[in-house]
């Protein structure tokens, strides 16, 4: 009995290593591309807010183009790759105005690599380090 039960535990620990770990969105992530410095700002509520060099876009609440808008997130950690979107809706009566689709991975813990189409629905495939919609993000907070 001893013995099954230590083999259980051996195999049960190699599992955590096939399986990586599933860190969380949640918090602030800041990354650089192209010179300029943005942050992700992901909170509990899914709500996402990106903030470039001060200016804050999203959130529970924001005007832009004279709506009340919201930006939430949505993530899908069971496929492969992960999934992400960024959904814009009007506060008032919940409308999809927009959203933006991408794929996510995480490095580790405090390592975060988003690739987001921000041309048109179609969501990446891939992860391409060289690719311009590609970024790699620090968690600050």
């Amino acid at each position: 009995m001893k013995t099954l039960l230590s083999t259980l535990i051996f195999f049960l620990m190699g599992l955590t290593s096939i399986y990586p770990q599933d860190y969380s969105l949640v918090g602030t992530w800041q990354g650089t591309k192209d010179g300029e410095t943005g942050k992700f700002i992901f909170d509990k509520k899914g709500y996402a807010i990106m903030d470039q060099g001060g200016e804050k876009i999203g959130g529970k609440k924001y005007i832009a183009q004279g709506m009340t808008l919201k930006v939430i997130y949505d993530v899908n950690p069971t496929t492969d790759p992960k999934t992400i979107d960024f959904i814009i809706k009007k506060v008032d009566d919940d409308t999809e105005i927009t959203r933006m689709v991408g794929i996510y991975k995480f490095v580790n813990e405090k390592t975060l690599i988003l690739n987001l189409n921000t041309l048109d629905k179609v969501r990446p495939r891939k992860f391409d380090p060289h690719g311009e919609d590609q970024i790699v993000l620090s968690k600050i907070r």
